[in-house]
């Protein structure tokens, strides 16, 4: 998928795992705060964790095209396709991490469901360990996958708004006015008229 409505799909489709990776982090971290919703919020972080994984895959692939049509144009400089390259790079990392939290977070899920559903304290007890160990491991990955995701859109908008010297304007401008030509054009006119002037009068 390249285009959403004769957009590029890229930068729409990224905005979904920039928030729902942390939204699914977060979710973990409160599922083991809170022990006594721990399920249900272990389902609620592996709804999160999936879309996000799978937005974050689908964002990467068509980011793909869209840097091969900008490098076709030939009108990116060398700092500018130094800048898309990582900005590629970090977007694999974000997607695998985000990926991995999926599947983690998904096992965790499915771990306690399971759990919960036992009938009886003691066969209750021997999962909720596990799933504890997989609400920890999911809030580890979820972690890191939202590290991936920030770093990853940092990159991206070096390589949207940076121009090459690193700083400022794109047009290179310090965003100080200069003077115009013409006055100082002006000032340089009077300046010889003056010398002129002196030596003329030196003459005498």
């Amino acid at each position: 998928m390249d285009e959403v409505l004769g957009l590029p799909a890229h930068p729409l489709l990224v905005h979904l795992p920039v928030v729902l990776v942390p939204l699914g982090a977060a979710t973990a971290l409160a599922a083991l705060l809170f022990r006594r919703y721990r399920t249900t919020l272990l389902v609620v972080a592996a709804g999160l964790a999936l879309v996000g994984g799978v937005t974050a895959y689908l964002a990467a692939g068509a980011g793909e095209p869209l840097e091969d049509r900008l490098e076709r144009t030939g009108a990116l400089s060398d700092a500018e396709e130094e800048r898309l390259d990582d900005h590629e790079s970090a977007g694999d990392r974000a997607k695998w991490a985000s990926m991995a939290f999926g599947v983690v977070a998904i096992a965790a899920a499915g771990t306690a469901v399971v759990g919960s559903r036992r009938g009886s304290r003691r066969d209750a007890r021997r999962p909720s360990g596990v799933v504890t160990g997989l609400a920890v491991a999911s809030l580890l990955v979820g972690a890191v996958a939202t590290t991936a995701v920030a770093l990853a859109g940092h990159s991206g908008a070096r390589a949207v708004w940076e121009d090459d010297a690193g700083t400022g304007p794109a047009d290179g401008t310090d965003g100080r006015d200069s003077e115009p030509e013409d006055d100082r054009k002006g000032g340089s006119d009077d300046s010889d008229s003056n010398s002129d002037s002196n030596s003329g009068s030196g003459g005498g």
